[in-house]
Parts: structure tokens; sequence; C-alpha cells
């Protein structure tokens, strides 16, 4: 018995309760099948008792429960993501759950993985409580912990495996189905490896096919002791349908019930008849020497689909369903015996989880069949399309075959479905296309064979049908109605009218240039929805080379959402689609620039974007992928088919360095302003700036060039319109130099959160604006060090400080000394010149910043015409802190003018600080104070509320301290006998009817 794994498996059910009865179904299928399964296993292997069956049927029956009633229960409790607790503590049992399995150990680290993440990023929430905080510690301790089991077992592994030779490679191993591979550029996979050569002894065998006689001993001798070699599928048999499940007597080999099987006894395939080559039925496999397919007596076939953006293998056996009268319960041809269609149906239904799929659509499976592009073109009044440019293009392409079209109805009342003969939501083959005497006509085949249309041009319209139109489509109606085979002629009016979506498949080497990447988009990966931003959406880079000779080019781009479980079809709630710039750069704001296509988000899982460029050159676009509403990861394909030269690549940013910083807005009027200094040995940088806001506030940003290292002139920068709750901000070819950043709000003084992030290519300090170390210092203890007036004031005044008069009268001493320091260096100019340079002014630039910074029209302190008059007027180099001409005319050594001109904008940047610490400030200080005030008098007076309740509860005890000394008085004077006046007045102590009066004012 194994008692640790029985209860291992029951403390999982115990889960599975707990997170049942709180609510957390999800969370509860997961815990109970688990715990079923284990369970299960361990009773099958008689490890535990055999009372744990009633266990295993309790966990399997809730389970299939819950999942049967998922949508209605999260309709009634809705889903919480916002327990962090719940959220690791589930993925730590889920991870531990793959862990104990040898295949998924893959799947354990990256569970683990994540939980570190989210307890990391958790614990820089400061609202989180202590105990929390300390839970998720531990919790990444041991999911650390684990990874590093999980590494050194992998590493074990490794180590055994490389003690193995090399397998020998063989002419099998190399086979190739697909005919037309096209490498992929994806950095998801890696390149292919050489492998070793095995040399093969010459045989006649190994350079041409199998002779008969060959053939004939191979046969017999496959047959050993009894075991004739015949293949059985290791996945067993595919689910049924409740239908055949009621009709089954058994599965059987098709050479139990045909005597003379064959694959293809005649070509049915309508394309493959007329147009002489191979669609459908050349992803059957075995082959002959032809490339057709042929039947197998080892009951082994391999069917090619193009399934989730690849062609894939799928292996099946011969094994058909069969009723009472053994006929197959599958599809297949009229012709008996042959096996394409059952093949193919039970090849499509092996993968899509059996014969009980609940179905998609023609366009999706003619594409799994055939590797063609699939078009959807919408006959409702959203689509906007010419409709007589759709038919013309529809009928050129289908009789040149580089097309399969089919017809989809929606939605049908009993009414409509009796009057037209249609099926609702039903899918119907194209099979012809004509234009007869203006009237455009499609013939049209029902899959079922049966079932027809029955307006205008049906077999029993007496009114539309003309000789000519008869003999030109070779087509008697008297005839077709005396046999409903399915086939019908309809006008394309009324296929516009009675019919949803036209499907169209096109033939994908109608592109001589593709390209393809495959990846993942992680759920957790950027917000729920894309409508504020995309920046972390996946996007890529298309460039398309357009020579001179080529006029336009066709680019058709495909995604696909790769499915992996048959729910996905039953109920799908993923809706995707592929957002288009014309830009190549990457996309933040969805709506800035305008894309060129937006497609719908539809629940499909391909979806088409078709453009048509005319522009000569070399064009680059951004291809985003979008969805309605991320709910889960997804994997996909994006693949790009042209008639000309193309390039697809991810989107590649040039930022190296990222910081983040956190504020507020504080509802006053003044938004905040933040430095930027950027240190860098270029002028040729870039910088990326992002602002996020709660979504009520219209947010921007501005960002204006304070000083340069190298005196090179940037305009001021801005997000332009004001957004909500998300803007962005991105600048090429910034000098290194100091910059401030301003986050405002539209609306003056509202209070609320921001997140601000910068993103740059070289090195830079990033910081919100402080004290000015010039004129303040902050000391240990809190309080600032005026260095003006040497005096020490709190925080809370130092406004109303530095507008005092006692700072301004020594601001004013201090200008005073300057000027004469000034004037006495002017006159030692006259003579000789200085031995020492006057100490040059660091270049950072004020940490405080004047009130109208971002109010000049200039964008820089420094003027334009200045600036340009200094370039053009210095042609060598610059040496820092040196004024020009300084080394180049010695009679000019004396010249202190630059010196002077220093101290001039000293005394404006002392001009500008007092503005901005000005009468604006003053008055938001005395409204804090007189604030202060106010709460201060509403504390006193609840202070005074206070000592008049106490002194009312005294009152009331004097009250009746009073009384009772009076009762006591009465109750003497009645008594008679002279000792019981002693007693009496023992009884009786006056001090301690006080007591309650005591302390009262304590």
């Amino acid at each position: 018995m194994d008692e640790k794994a029985t209860q291992s498996a029951l403390e999982l059910s115990q889960k599975a309760i707990y997170y049942d009865q709180g609510k957390k179904y999800e969370e509860a299928i997961f815990c109970y099948t688990e715990a079923g399964n284990q369970l299960l296993k361990l009773v099958q292997g008689k490890k535990c008792l055999p009372i744990f069956r009633k266990n295993v049927m309790e966990c399997i029956n809730r389970a299939e429960f819950l999942k049967s009633n998922i949508q209605d229960l999260q309709l009634q409790y809705p889903p919480s993501r916002d327990d962090i607790l719940h959220n690791v503590d589930f993925l730590m049992i889920k991870a531990s759950v793959f862990q104990s399995c040898e295949d998924q150990l893959d799947e354990s680290r990256e569970i683990y993985e994540s939980v570190v993440e989210q307890c990391l990023g958790a614990s820089k929430n400061r609202a989180l409580p202590q105990e929390t905080l300390k839970r998720l510690r531990v919790t990444a301790e041991g999911a650390l912990k684990c990874i590093e089991d999980l590494v050194t077992l992998k590493k074990k592994v490794t180590e055994v495996e490389l003690l193995f030779p090399e397998v020998p490679v063989d002419d099998l191993s190399k086979l190739n189905i697909s005919e037309h591979s096209t490498p992929s550029p994806s950095t998801n996979h890696q390149p292919f490896k050489t492998t070793r050569q095995v040399p093969v002894p010459p045989s006649p065998s190994n350079s041409q096919k199998f002779t008969k006689e060959e053939l004939d001993v191979l046969s017999t001798t496959s047959n050993i002791n009894g075991q004739n070699g015949k293949f059985t599928d290791p996945d067993g048999h595919i689910g049924l349908t409740q239908k055949q499940r009621l009709k089954l007597k058994g599965w059987k080999r098709v050479s139990d019930l045909f005597e003379h099987p064959t694959i293809i006894s005649s070509i049915d395939s309508l394309y493959e008849k007329r147009f002489k080559k191979q669609l459908v039925t050349s992803i059957i496999y075995p082959q002959d020497a032809h490339g057709k397919p042929i039947y197998n007596p080892a009951g082994k076939y391999m069917i090619k689909f193009h399934i989730n953006g690849v062609w894939r293998k799928v292996v099946i056996d011969d094994y058909f369903p069969v009723d009472e009268n053994n006929r197959m319960m599958c599809s297949q041809t009229e012709n008996k015996g042959e096996l394409w269609v059952s093949l193919l149906e039970k090849a499509y239904m092996k993968v899509m989880g059996g014969y009980d799929f609940p179905g998609s659509n023609s366009n999706i499976d003619l594409n799994a069949l055939t590797g063609w592009i699939p078009e959807r073109i919408e006959l409702n009044e959203s689509n906007k399309a010419d409709p007589d440019a759709i038919f013309r293009k529809l009928f050129d392409r289908f009789h040149r075959g580089d097309c399969l079209i089919t017809l989809a109805t929606g939605k049908m009342t009993e009414e409509m479905q009796k009057r037209s003969g249609l099926v609702e939501t039903h899918a119907y083959a194209v099979i012809d296309i004509r234009s007869v005497e203006n009237k455009r006509l499609l013939k049209v085949k029902n899959p079922w064979t049966h079932s027809r249309w029955k307006g205008n041009f049906s077999e029993k319209d007496k009114l539309n049908w003309t000789t000519k139109m008869k003999s030109s489509l070779v087509y008697d109606p008297e005839v077709a109605a005396t046999k409903d085979d399915g086939i019908f002629w309809i006008d394309y009016e009324s296929v516009r009218h009675f019919f949803d979506v036209i499907y169209v498949n096109w033939n994908a080497d109608l592109f001589p240039f593709t390209s393809v990447y495959h990846a993942t988009w992680k759920q957790d990966t950027g917000p729920v929805r894309d409508v504020y931003t995309v920046g972390d959406n996946p996007q890529y880079k298309l460039t398309v080379k357009l020579n001179e000779k080529t006029t336009a080019a066709a680019v058709w781009i495909l995604l696909t959402r790769h499915i992996t479980a048959i729910d996905d079809f039953a109920v799908n709630k993923e809706f995707i689609t592929l957002i288009v710039y014309e830009t190549g750069q990457k996309i933040y704001i969805p709506t800035n620039p305008r894309p060129i296509s937006d497609g719908v988000r539809i629940n499909s899982p391909l979806y088409l974007c078709q453009l048509l460029d005319t522009k000569p050159g070399i064009n680059n676009y951004t291809l985003v992928v979008a969805q309605y509403e991320k709910t889960n990861t997804i994997n996909y394909s994006l693949r790009v088919f042209s008639t000309t030269d193309i390039i697809l690549e991810p989107v590649k940013l040039p930022y190296t360095i990222t910081k983040t910083t956190r504020g507020n807005w504080d509802g006053s009027e003044k938004h905040p302003v933040m430095k930027l200094v950027l240190h860098s040995k270029t002028d040729d940088n870039s910088l990326f700036m992002e602002l996020k806001a709660p979504k009520q506030f219209c947010v921007n940003l501005e960002m204006k060039q304070h000083s340069s290292d190298r005196t090179i002139f940037l305009e001021t920068k801005s997000t332009g319109a004001y957004r909500p709750g998300y803007t962005v901000l991105t600048v090429d070819k910034v000098p290194a130099g100091t910059y401030y950043v301003k986050a405002a709000t539209y609306t003056a003084g509202e209070k609320g959160p921001y997140i601000l992030r910068v993103d740059s290519t070289c090195k830079f300090d990033f910081d919100p604006m402080s004290l000015n170390p010039m004129i303040a210092k902050q000391k240990p203890n809190g309080n600032i060090q005026c260095l003006v007036c040497n005096a020490e004031v709190k925080p809370k005044i130092w406004t109303a400080h530095v507008n005092g008069k006692k700072h301004r009268e020594s601001i004013e001493k201090l200008k005073s000394s300057a000027q004469k320091r000034g004037k006495e260096v002017g006159q030692s100019s006259s003579g000789e010149p200085p031995n020492k340079r006057q100490k040059e002014i660091p270049k950072q630039g004020p940490t405080s910043l004047p009130t109208d910074f971002f109010d000049e029209e200039d964008s820089t302190p420094f003027r334009k015409e200045e600036f340009k008059s200094a370039v053009s007027s210095h042609t060598g180099n610059l040496i820092e802190g040196v004024p020009a001409g300084f080394f180049d005319d010695k009679r000019l050594d004396g010249n202190v003018k630059e010196t002077r001109e220093r101290n001039a904008e000293l005394d404006a940047e002392y001009e500008r600080w007092k503005e901005e610490i000005g009468e604006e400030q003053m008055d938001q200080d005395a409204k804090a104070e007189e604030h202060e005030a106010a709460v201060q008098r509403e504390l006193e007076l609840e202070r005074i509320d206070e000592q008049m309740a106490a002194l009312k509860k005294l009152n009331s005890m004097e009250i009746q301290k009073e009384k009772r000394i009076n009762q006591a008085k009465e109750r003497r004077l009645k008594q008679e006998a002279p000792e019981d006046d002693t007693d009496d007045d023992e009884e009786i102590d006056l001090d301690a009817l006080d007591w309650r009066a005591k302390n009262i004012f304590s």
C-alpha cells in the first residue's frame, strides 16, 4: 500500500472541497479531476484500499457537474483575480501536481517561475498587510526551492542521456511529406542540426523500388507466429456521436467489410477531375509512384493536415464503426469499397476529438485539407464592398482553378427553411458559376446529397428558366426534379439574400513570396482589453519591396490562432484580429496614427487581412495582433503571402535602460515636474515616456530642454491632445543634457496616482524636483537648513520662510555684496589679466523649476537667436567653461565680460526662484495654516464638550450625594436609642460617597 500517495490524493480532494465551497469553480474542477485520477491509479494498481473507489466516483462526478455548469455558476458568482494569496497558492498546487509527472516538468517549472514573479510584484505593494507580505515571501522561497530541485533533476537526466550513443538515421526518418516547405525566420525555432549519416550497404532495394518478387517475400515473412502485422491505432477508437452509439454493433476493418477495398476507384473530386491535378487526394499516404494514394493491407494510413499554422501528420488504422447490417456509420462515397472520404473524415475527427465534434466551418476545414488561404466575405449590409466586383472576381478565379467556394446560411426560422428549402447554419459547396442572358447563376451542392433550394432557378421554377439558359447550362429542370441529389442552381441575388457568408479558399501558390512567425501571447502581458494601448500586444514589422517594373503588389496576412481543445470550437470566446499601420514603428496608442486596416474581432481561429501596395520603393508596415478581451494565453502563427519580395520581423526597440517612478497629483493647480539628465557622449539619443493614470483623468506629457552638454537646441516635445488614462511620448535625436518633464491633467486640481516610465538608449538620471542645494539643505531630523539666512525650519513652513522678510533681506545683502565684487573685478580687469579663472557654475541646472518655465515661447532658457549667433561666431573646438576666443587673442585676456554675464544670469536665477515661491504658494500655505487652525479649534471644542459632560456628571453625583445624606439624617432622627446614634454615625461615611467624583478630570 502506498500510504503517502493516498494521503496526497486525499489532501488534494480536500483542497477541491475548499475551493468548491469558496465559489472558486475552475480551481475546484482541477483539484477534483487530479484527485480522482490519482486515486483511480492507486486503486487500479492495488496500492490503496478498494473502499476509495467511492472517493474516486465522488470526485469525478463533482468535476463533471461543475464543468457542465461552469458558465451559469460563474455568472452567478463571478471569479475574482484580485486575491494574490489565493492565486499563488493554487499555482503552487498545480505546479506540484505537474511536478509528479515526468512529461510535465517543464510546465511545472514555468508555473513555479510565475509564482516567484507574482510574489515579487506584489511585495512592492505597500498597501498589503505585513502578514500577507510575509506569506508571499515564504511562498516565493518555496517556489525557488522547487525550481532548484527541477533543475537538478533535469541535469541528472541529461547526464544519463549523454551516456547513450547517437541513434542511427535511416531513410524513413528523413521522409519529408511537405513538398513546398517554407523556412521560418522565427526566433522561436532552433536551427536544424546536422545529423550523422550511417553508411548503408549497397542493395538494389536501396536504389530502386521493390520488385514484385521482393514484395511477395516480405509479405509472406511478415506473418510471424500467427501475427499478420496489421496496424492498430495505439490511441484506440475515437469518440462517437449519440446516434452512432445507439446503432453501433462494433468496429471492423475495411478488409472485413469489402472484398476489394480501394482508396480511389474514380476521381470524384470535381476540382481534380476538371483541372487534372491532385488536391485533396494528395494528402493521403501511402502513395504509388505517381503520388496517388493506395490501399494498405496492413491497415495503417497517414493523413497530412494543415493545422495550427503548419503541415502535421495524423496516423490512423482502418477500423470503422458499423451497425447491425455491417454498414459503415461514417461519411463515404457512392462507390462501394472506396475509402478516401472515410479515411479523411476519421483522421480529421481524431484530431478534433471524435465523431461528436461540434463542427467548425468550411473555411477552416478546407484550409486544413488543402492549406489554401481562407477568406470570409460577409453578405450583410456591413460589407461595403461592391457585390458586382465580388462576383466578377469569383467568376474569373473560379474558372482558373485558383479558389474553392462554399456558401453558409445563418439562423433561419422554420417557416423560412420550409419555404426556401435551405438548412440553417449549414455549408454548401459551389461547383460551377455561370452568366447567361445577364443572369448570374451559381451551381450549388448540399453535402447531405438531398434537400434543395426551392426559389428562383430551382427545378420547380417555371417562370425564370428559358430555352437558351437550359441549353447553355445543359440542364433540364424536369429531369432534375425526378431525383433529389442535393444539387441546384440559384441566382446571385438570392445568394446575397438567403446566405450569410461566402467562404473562399485561395491557392497559396498564387503568392511566390511568403514568411511566417509562430509565437505565444501570454495572458498576463498587458491589459485585458487593448482599448487605450496596444503597446504590450505582439507587433511585427513588414517590409514590402516594390521595384520599378511592378506597379502593384498583393499582400495577404493570415493570423492563425492555435486550437488545442475541442471546447475552442464548442464555446469559442477568443475574438482575434489584426491591425495594420503604415509606419513600421512600435505602436502604443491604437488610434495614433490611424490604422489603414482595423478588422472586426471574430471568434474564428483564422483571420485574413488583404492589402494592395501601389507605392513604388520600400514600404514599411506595422502588424499588431489584437483581441477583443484577453482571457487566456494563446499560441498563434502569423503568415504573410505576397506577390513581391517581403521581410517579416518583430518590431525591435533601441532602448537599453528603463526607469519607472510613481507619484500623485495632490489636488493643487501645479502639476508634477521631473528632472531628466541624459549622460551620453553623443547627441543622437532616443527616449520613450509612458504615463499611466486612472482612465477618468485626461493626461498629457511635455518635455522641455533646460541645458545641453554641447549647446544643441531641441524644441519642446509634447504628446499633444489629452488622452484618457494613458499617453506616450517618443523622441529621437535627443542631445545629452538636462530636461524637465511635466505630467499634466486636463482639469487642474485633480487628485490621483500616476505611473511614469522612461526608456532611453543612454544612461540617465530621473528624479522629481527637489530642494535647491544652493539655498537649502535637508537635515537628518527632517527639517530644512536655509543656507541664505542660516535658519532651521520645518518642511511645512519652508515656503512661508522663503517668502518671509528675513530671507528676502538676506538675499538682498548677498546680491549687493556680489555686485561689489563684480565692480572690483571689473576695475582690476583694465590692468593685468587675472591669474585665476573665476570658478564656473555647474551646468546641471536648478533643482527647483521657475513657475513660467513651461509657459515661455522659446523651448529652452537660452534664446534661439543667441544660440545661432554663438554657433556661427565660433568654428573651433569649444572648451567647456572657457569663453570663446580666450586662447586666440592675448589682448582679450583681461576681458571679464563673460564673467559679468554669468553674474547677471545668477541674479536672474534668484529672481526666478523668488517667482517660483511667490504669492500663489503663499496663498496655499496660508490656506493650509488656516485649515490647521480650524482643526485645532474643532479639537478644542471637542475637549470643552468632554469637560462639560464631566461637569454634568459630577453635578449629578453631588445631587445624589446630598440626597443620600438627607436620607441618612432622617433615619437617624427616627431612632430613639442613644447607642444607635453611634452606629448610624459609623454606617455613614460622607467621604466614601464622593468616590465617583475622584479623578474625574484625570
